[in-house]
Parts: C-alpha cells; sequence; structure tokens
C-alpha cells in the first residue's frame, strides 16, 4: 500500500469513529458532516481507484494484432 493509501484509510476511519463518537455523545449535526465525509472519501476513492485501472482488452480490440 503506498503512503497517501494509507493516509487515506486512516482518514476514513478517523472520519467513521469521530461520526459514531458524535452520535454517542449526542451530537447530531457533527454526525451528518462526518457521515458525509465518510461517503464523499469512499465514493472519490472508488471513483480514483476505477480511473486509474488499466483498461482491459475487449473481444473488438484489434490493436494488439499483428
Amino acid at each position: 500500500m503506498g503512503k497517501l493509501k494509507t493516509a487515506g484509510v486512516i482518514f476514513l476511519i478517523a472520519l467513521a469513529l469521530g461520526a459514531g463518537w458524535a452520535l454517542w455523545m449526542g451530537l447530531k449535526l457533527l454526525a451528518w458532516i462526518a457521515a458525509a465525509g465518510l461517503v464523499i472519501g469512499i465514493v472519490a476513492g472508488a471513483a480514483i481507484r476505477s480511473r486509474s485501472r488499466p483498461k482491459l482488452a475487449g473481444p473488438d480490440d484489434h490493436s494488439r494484432l499483428g
């Protein structure tokens, strides 16, 4: 795992713990903000991961044929 990916995972874990703590303390607005940040972080991470994957050649791809 790269350093940036590790930092991102730690940040998302901290957001999840923060949301849980805020709910436990009864701070609903803070919990909503932390939960929204958690969702945005997960979605952004998935989008970045899907863009960085190499594209697989399909059956109609003739670029590899010599």
